[in-house]
């Protein structure tokens, strides 16, 4: 191994471990996510407590209806790469779904990642003032 070859290591270790700081956009991207994703499950079981409540008089057209726009909002899901807090959340006995978290486009720069998040966000919003409490 010839002299260039030890500067090198260094570097390129630095590179495949991401040595670059973290870019804060990244990080407010991955936190939108992640209340989002938790939204997302607090919807859900809103839902489902609407759902085994009798009295709240509410219709299957509706439960089916903000089911739908749930699993259509989970459809177009991104995951923010590098985001290590994302959050999981767990059903209960008999229930089971999948959330779909499609990989960011490999050329998607960290402003377009926020303004995705955001977008997805608003959307569970929208649909979360649909849903009684």
């Amino acid at each position: 191994m010839n002299i260039r070859h030890l500067f090198l290591l260094p570097l390129l270790w630095l590179a495949a471990c991401g040595g670059s700081k973290e870019n804060p956009m990244m990080k407010e991207a991955a936190a939108i996510h992640n209340e989002a994703v938790a939204l997302a499950a607090t919807l859900e079981e809103r839902i489902h407590a609407l759902q085994a409540d009798t009295t709240a008089g509410v219709s299957p057209d509706s439960i089916a209806a903000w089911n739908a726009a749930i699993k259509l909002w989970e459809s177009d899901l991104v995951e923010v790469p590098g985001n290590e807090d994302h959050h999981h959340h767990d059903h209960g006995e008999g229930e089971h779904h999948d959330h779909h978290h499609h990989e960011a486009p490999p050329n998607v720069t960290p402003e377009e990642m926020l303004t995705i998040q955001k977008e997805l966000k608003a959307r569970l919003e929208a649909i979360a003032q649909r849903i009684p409490r």
